[in-house]
């Protein structure tokens, strides 16, 4: 009987190998990152690489999924020539690049699995050709016509859906920015744990002070979540474990967005999430690392003095490794991820 696995590290692949199982198939999406290029991700991937080769000899597949921005950071660092398949194998899916029935495949579909009234269907009937000839129609605008909680004011017209096929990324911040508090809460926390907020949820360190000041508690998250569950946000198994993420990684980048807008949810971002997080999810000034937060120079000192506290890695709390580790993650942080003026300023605070 064969075995379909979807794990998130590289590590985990090797764990769940079973040498007599040759027909195993492994899923890793977003192998390098979730919304931005995470580096201790492919040193795992060039860690495992020789295991990884074993397993493809002895019959097992394996998929790995990954925005294209991402992994033409992440080859940069890949040991291509020690794994070439990761060159040989490489299928580019343009979702821009699709035909006029596949378009029209893909809306019928979402259409008929959405949750839109029948009312509401039989008015966009006569424009669903147009929205599926539109140059920026992708499968995501698909599911989002096909859930109410995007369209909610939508006329159904040439013009108007015209517009909502153009501005997707406007349209979806627009969306975050209208949920009730508790909603922006929910967001805020998977946004916080990097896209894998565990279930049961137990918060971590700041996060309790993070939500306080929020306006929510975590009773309001996990209504807010299960409410939201399907269209902004979903629940999957990773290693056997559920975990909320966001439905797709555009949720994540719109909410980043949102971060940009409001200094008070920066400042509850910064110190409510974990300083390791942190250090794959911003940048200290702009360094021009694409998806990325962006702190600006009046938050320079906060992020200084959380670094100067990161003494041990929070995820291996394993004696040495876990000082060992931190130390990796701050000098690859600091040493990528941080503008010239910030450094002056860290390096003058040591």
């Amino acid at each position: 009987m064969s075995a379909s696995l979807k794990l998130s590290d590289p590590a985990d692949v090797v764990k769940h190998w079973n040498v007599s199982e040759p027909s195993q198939f492994f899923w890793i999406d977003d192998a390098f990152g979730v919304t931005q290029y995470e580096s201790p991700l492919v040193h795992g991937w060039n860690h495992n690489v020789l295991h990884v080769k074993s397993m493809l000899k002895k019959g097992a597949k394996v998929v790995m999924t990954s925005r294209d921005y991402i992994y033409n950071r992440a080859r940069y660092d890949l040991k291509e020539g020690a794994f070439p398949l990761l060159k040989e194998s490489k299928v580019v899916i343009d979702v821009h690049d699709l035909s006029g029935p596949e378009r029209q495949q893909i809306l019928y579909n979402h259409l008929k699995l959405g949750k839109q009234p029948k009312e509401f269907l039989a008015s966009l009937k006569p424009h669903l050709e147009q929205v599926a000839a539109h140059a920026r129609f992708i499968p995501e605008t698909a599911r989002r016509l096909a859930d109410p909680l995007f369209t909610q004011g939508l006329f159904p017209s040439d013009y108007f859906l015209k517009e909502f096929v153009e501005k997707r990324e406007q349209l979806l911040l627009e969306v975050i920015q209208g949920l009730d508090t508790h909603s922006k809460a929910a967001l805020g926390l998977i946004y916080m744990r990097k896209d894998h907020l565990e279930i049961p949820i137990a918060l971590l360190g700041s996060e309790p002070q993070a939500l306080e000041r929020l306006g929510s508690t975590l009773g309001d998250c996990i209504k807010a979540l299960n409410a939201l569950s399907g269209s902004l946000v979903t629940v999957v198994h990773v290693n056997d474990q559920p975990v909320w993420r966001f439905k797709h990684p555009t949720v994540g980048d719109a909410y980043a967005a949102t971060l940009a807008f409001s200094p008070d949810l920066l400042e509850i971002f910064l110190t409510g999430s974990s300083i390791e997080s942190l250090t794959s999810q911003i940048t200290c000034g702009n360094v021009g690392i694409e998806k990325a937060v962006v702190v600006p120079p009046s938050h320079f000192a906060m992020i200084s003095d959380r670094l100067r506290q990161y003494k041990k890695s929070e995820s291996n709390k394993v004696g040495w490794y876990a000082s060992w580790r931190a130390w990796r993650v701050l000098t690859r942080f600091l040493s990528t991820r941080c503008s010239k003026d910030f450094l002056a300023l860290y390096l003058g605070k040591r």
